[in-house]
């Protein structure tokens, strides 16, 4: 599933990242990640990586593969 998939509060394990800026912010394959937030009418999608808290729009979103 990807990272825009991902139910509320729920941890998952990133799998793949898409797009290689995503390494710079600590997305790497391995690391946990929780959605902690969604906005409603498409718009972005807060979540935490250890410590870190990262705002993605849905479509960068749909470029991180996790997996519970």
């Amino acid at each position: 599933m990807t990272l825009d998939e991902l139910p509320l509060q729920t941890d998952a394990t990133i799998v793949e990242c898409l797009q290689d800026r995503f390494d710079d912010l600590g997305c790497n394959p391995g690391a946990v990640v929780r959605v902690i937030a969604k906005a409603p009418f498409g718009g972005p999608i807060a979540f935490r990586v250890g410590s870190d808290t990262f705002a993605f729009k849905r479509d960068e979103a749909k470029k991180v593969i996790v997996e519970l």
